[in-house]
């Protein structure tokens, strides 16, 4: 492809392109190696449940006392809740049904893989796996540690300070919209603390309450009311 790059930015452009089908079908022909029972195995809605869960298995969980579908999402290291009854566990559905429309090797199989494009062989699929326990959660299991706090980089042990990775086992629906920065101080948050509160034992009881909201706790029964000009 290398003479591609002396025609500039538009064939570069297709070169990148053709780069990426080549990927593409060279990770099809792989998985058809590697994995040959995986795709020739019957298509029955059972088995393609179980196709499902090979592949997506670590970004889905059955919501059963909502009957709702999470899936994660790995950049946020967040828990995302469907809206709706199946619209965030049709995707994988479909994928896996674009995965065996490429992967097939006869027009029986096509037609098979191209069937679970429907929505009833989907919700099919889908029904099926919420016969397996392990992918299954209800909402007590969400967010339900509270001395650790998720955010944008990572999740916080309000305990210790530390720092840990996200971890989808972690089972966070919410997420602080910041980084996290041990030992940080703002200037401005400070000199406006001192502007409006020159008392310092008010301040840090302050600052105190700020520290407890950050917990999932409520053991304190307490609630703040601030009282001033502001």
């Amino acid at each position: 492809h290398e003479w591609l790059g002396y025609h500039g930015e538009t064939l570069n452009m297709f070169s990148e392109e053709k780069e990426e089908f080549d990927e593409n079908q060279r990770l099809i022909e792989f998985n058809r190696k590697r994995h040959k029972e995986f795709f020739e195995t019957d298509k029955t809605d059972s088995d393609n449940a179980e196709r499902i869960l090979y592949l997506y298995g670590k970004r889905i969980r059955y919501l059963r006392d909502y009957d709702r579908w999470l899936t994660y999402d790995d950049k946020a290291g967040v828990w995302n809740i469907g809206l709706s009854k199946n619209s965030t566990i049709f995707p994988f559905a479909r994928k896996l049904a674009n995965l065996m429309v490429k992967c097939s090797t006869d027009e029986m199989e096509r037609k098979q893989a191209i069937a679970l494009y429907s929505r009833k062989k989907c919700s099919d699929a889908v029904e099926m796996i919420k016969g397996f326990e392990e992918y299954l959660v209800e909402s007590k299991d969400l967010n339900n540690n509270p001395m650790l706090l998720n955010c944008a980089n990572g999740v916080i042990d309000l305990e210790t300070g530390k720092l840990m990775d996200h971890d989808s086992k972690l089972l966070f629906t919410q997420i602080a919209g910041a980084n996290y920065s041990r030992g940080y101080r703002s200037d401005i948050f400070d000199e406006f603390l001192l502007e409006i509160l020159p008392d310092e034992e008010t301040r840090e009881a302050l600052l105190l309450f700020l520290g407890y909201c950050l917990t999932g706790s409520v053991r304190e029964e307490k609630a703040l009311f601030i009282n001033g000009k502001g």
